[in-house]
């Protein structure tokens, strides 16, 4: 496969407008997996993957996706998503909510003022008027 087959852009918006997306690149539809514009040129197949990117892949194939979405736009379709492993070493600690978005390529973030994003474990602060006061969130609470 050539390195621009089977790669298509994706988009943030359902109305078609061209969007400014809230990553430091683009991202596009890779056989069927979501990742940034620049990663896996090559695909999911051969030689040349990062240890577990593969595996991961695999996982990501195999997993049904819901019809419905939850939570935020139901009219945004959702992607499998896949980035390069992170540059630090694992371990059983979690990463910071700052590492998180630095791993997600994350251009801007507009948190709730006084929380601290350098803890594994930021509180999650609703917002009532997102779109003025600022309403991203990033947390391990996944009820809230």
């Amino acid at each position: 496969m050539s390195a621009a087959a089977g790669r298509l852009p994706i988009s943030l918006d359902w109305s078609g407008v061209v969007e400014t997306y809230p990553t430091v690149q683009p991202m596009v539809n890779v056989d069927g997996i979501a990742t940034y514009a620049t990663l896996f040129p090559r695909g999911w197949g051969g030689a040349g993957l990062p240890a577990g990117v593969a595996a991961d892949v695999a996982f990501l194939r195999s997993w049904e996706m819901p019809e419905s979405c939850y939570y935020g736009n139901s009219q945004v379709g959702m992607h499998r998503f896949i980035t390069e492993p992170a540059g630090r070493p694992h371990t059983a600690e979690l990463p910071t909510a700052s590492a998180v978005l630095a791993d997600l390529l994350v251009k801007y973030f507009v948190g709730r003022p006084g929380v601290a994003l350098d803890t594994v474990k930021p509180p999650c602060v609703p917002a009532p008027f997102a779109a003025k006061d600022g309403g991203d969130q990033v947390h391990t609470d996944g009820g809230k």
